[in-house]
């Protein structure tokens, strides 16, 4: 089932490169994740949800680091993660955690669950609710 969904999303993007000729499938995949990215901030922009957008900054062999900002207002957060803990270490909160956002939260709880993987993306976007 997976290798047919995965045959179905290549062929879009075959298509979809076709149709505008485009150079590859690849280009076409980076303008439509380009499109999805910037649809994401109009709508954080306008305040209908809240998105944490999340930068790697450090991986060792024990933890990883990754900043974080709310809504892409420029103020950036740090969450630390150790492997084999409980939980995880922020390190520097922004101004809308210090407000109540808790957005911090939505941030540490992927990092969390992605260490399970050893899968740590440079760049990522968390869509969350709004309070």
């Amino acid at each position: 089932m997976a290798m047919r969904l995965r045959y179905f999303a290549k062929k879009a993007f075959i298509d979809l490169a076709a149709e505008h000729s485009l150079a590859s499938p690849d280009t076409a995949f980076r303008i439509s994740n380009s499109d999805y990215v910037k649809m994401f901030i109009d709508l954080a922009i306008d305040e209908y949800i809240h998105i944490v957008g999340l930068r790697l900054k450090e991986k060792t062999k024990i933890a990883v680091t990754y900043g974080y900002c709310v809504d892409y207002n420029n103020d950036w957060g740090e969450i630390q993660y150790t492997f084999g803990d409980d939980d995880y270490d922020v390190t520097k909160y922004v101004y809308a955690d210090k407000k109540g956002g808790l957005f911090f939260a939505a941030a540490g709880e992927w990092i969390m669950q992605h260490a399970r993987y050893e899968q740590f993306p440079k760049r990522r976007i968390i869509v969350t609710e709004k309070f």
